[in-house]
């Protein structure tokens, strides 16, 4: 399995230096649920949101690594063009908490992209 190292560390970085609740990302719907996301190591800790009132509902923190980020990363681009049968994909490869990943995507290295070529577009 390919491992996606650089995308990976540019979401531990930004977790590193910001310490704020991500919402859930959906094609389908606004979601209104928040979740905490930390850098532990080399590791991604989920927990209820922080600065939210509309926390997911997290029961015990959740711990992501790089390895089942990697499963999901590559999906993401599927996800976000409303592919049918992405999700199940993602449950069939045993991505537990692919919701959280989906939105750490979305919102850090998406952004991030978005951000970056919009400079160079000036």
């Amino acid at each position: 399995m390919k491992l996606y190292r650089e995308e990976w560390m540019k979401i531990l970085d930004f977790l590193e230096n910001n310490d704020q609740d991500f919402k859930l990302f959906s094609i389908n719907y606004d979601s209104e649920y928040w979740f905490y996301a930390t850098a532990l190591g080399d590791s991604v800790e989920i927990s209820n949101a922080k600065f939210h009132e509309k926390s997911c509902s997290i029961p015990k923190p959740r711990k992501i690594g790089i390895e089942e980020f990697s499963m999901a990363y590559p999906l993401y681009k599927q996800y976000t063009s409303g592919v049918p049968g992405i999700r199940y994909k993602m449950q069939k490869r045993k991505i537990y908490n692919s919701s959280y990943i989906i939105a750490l995507i979305h919102e850090i290295i998406d952004d991030y992209y978005y951000r970056f070529s919009n400079i160079l577009q000036k």
